[in-house]
């Protein structure tokens, strides 16, 4: 009798934990639908309806996606690189600049996303977006000997 009761336990631990795992993994879908919503309402009010591009930079794959594109106040870039073969050692701040249609010019005052490896993410923060541009060019260069423009209408 204690040989039956034992199986029973067991098997009833097995469906249990099946059906906790099961109920998971769905709640875990349910909260990824939620960051994602949640993080295309924080770039919408951080000022950010643009699109991400990116471009081959010789061996280096380089995206740029527009965080916060508001006259008056510093811009902001995501910035990733990925590469398999270049050291990615570069002073981003001197190696990115940008301009508007406008003829202003802009420098890149930091870069959150350190030197070297391979793979590389981070902000880059430029000086405050002049009033009335309608345009924003963004000139990389020196990445892998290559220069990259990536442009945006505002």
């Amino acid at each position: 009798m204690n040989s039956k009761a034992l199986i029973i336990g067991v098997i009833a631990v097995i469906v249990l934990g099946a059906f906790i795992y099961g109920g998971n993994k769905n709640n875990n879908k349910e909260v990824e639908g939620v960051q994602t919503q949640a993080t295309d309402l924080v770039q919408e009010e951080r000022g950010s309806s643009q699109e991400s591009k990116s471009q081959s930079m010789g061996e280096v794959e380089v995206e740029l996606t527009p965080v916060k594109l508001d006259p008056g106040q510093n811009m902001v870039f995501g910035f990733s690189l990925n590469t398999h073969s270049v050291n990615l050692s570069y002073d981003f701040t001197e190696a990115i600049t940008a301009e508007d249609d406008k003829g202003n010019t802009y420098k890149t005052l930091s870069w959150s996303g350190g030197e070297g490896g391979h793979h590389l993410k981070g902000e880059i923060e430029m000086e405050k977006l002049s009033s009335g541009a309608q345009k924003i060019i963004v000139k990389v260069k020196e990445i892998d000997n290559q220069k990259a423009t990536f442009e945006w209408e505002l």
